[in-house]
């Protein structure tokens, strides 16, 4: 088997040259907003080929590159352009200390697109996240799980890269989309990791960490689709420590559902009854449209903090 490796390929005088660099961690995954997808097994997909892999995808996108648009930075929107050239591809393992899934690891794809006429290039990002299951039937098997892809690409550059992945490993990729008792459960399963040793936060960390976000979406009312509501991260720990002062138990559950009887009570706001669509937390933001975005932690277990959010996603994504 030929050896795992990371691959550089940068465009010099017409000619590609392979280098090498550290491998990519959890920090490469930050501070980027993402659009999820799920993805079913892939075949005949094999560890010791990355190299391969790299230099195929890279001949697909110089193939299509004249097709790559860019970022229209003034209506956020894409745009169709002539003119430009792939600066890079690579493909890496992505190095996550803690990891659960034995079989394989994380995948990073980084492409490089420069226009004709602008300075700075456009990066392009797609997290490849392998199923977390170990299952033993798949290990001797020609398929490879690899449920949940994040990206952030241009739409043109995300439609390239999925026509060659897609052809060449015979899968399927789709929009994941979250329903909002999804939504719901990440709060608790967010609640269980942040505060299941309350005693251990200290009041500085509550200071710099991110207000909670929960965004609910009103139907029939003209002129107000959205309301969102805020609370501090200390406004949150406070309800908790509440909640198990007084049922006695050191388990953290039903966090949201206190939080919202918080709410009714002090504004009387029946947020139960409406539907949630976003949710921003200290360490992430996701929405029901498959939008998410992670943030840095000023925490001790930083890491295996983002490792378990990630695992969620992962899971929902292979029901």
């Amino acid at each position: 088997m030929e050896s795992i490796e990371d691959l550089s390929f940068a465009e010099s005088n017409n000619s590609v040259i392979a280098e090498q660099e550290p491998p990519w961690n959890i920090n490469l995954l930050l501070n980027k907003s993402y659009t999820l997808y799920h993805c079913t097994p892939l075949y005949n997909f094999n560890n010791g080929k990355i190299k391969n892999y790299t230099n195929e995808l890279k001949e697909y996108m110089l193939s299509k590159e004249t097709t790559i648009g860019c970022d229209n930075d003034e209506q956020d929107e894409f745009k169709e352009f002539n003119g430009g050239k792939i600066e890079e591809v690579k493909i890496s393992w992505i190095n996550l200390t803690g990891w659960s899934g034995a079989l394989n690891k994380p995948l990073g794809v980084k492409i490089l697109f420069k226009s004709n006429g602008r300075r700075k290039e456009q990066e392009s990002l797609i997290v490849i996240l392998p199923s977390i299951q170990n299952e033993v039937s798949l290990s001797n098997s020609e398929f490879t799980k690899y449920p949940l892809l994040l990206v952030k690409a241009l739409q043109s550059t995300t439609e390239i890269f999925f026509e060659w992945f897609q052809s060449r490993f015979d899968c399927r990729v789709c929009r994941f989309i979250i329903q909002p008792y999804h939504l719901r459960q990440f709060v608790e399963i967010w609640s269980k990791l942040m505060f299941s040793n309350l005693d251990s936060i200290e009041d500085d960390f509550c200071k710099i960490s991110k207000s909670i976000e929960l965004t609910y979406k009103i139907p029939n009312i003209d002129d107000i689709n959205n309301l969102t509501v805020s609370l501090s991260f200390e406004d949150v720990k406070r309800i908790c420590q509440g909640k198990m002062n007084h049922t006695g138990s050191q388990e953290i559950s039903g966090i949201l559902e206190e939080i919202e009887d918080h709410l009714f009570r002090s504004l009387h706001l029946k947020l139960s009854l409406i539907v949630l669509i976003k949710v921003g937390l200290n360490s992430f933001y996701v929405s029901n449209d498959g939008k998410l975005k992670l943030f840095h932690v000023p925490h001790d277990d930083h890491e295996q903090l983002m490792i378990k959010i990630l695992e969620q996603f992962i899971e929902l994504a292979e029901m």
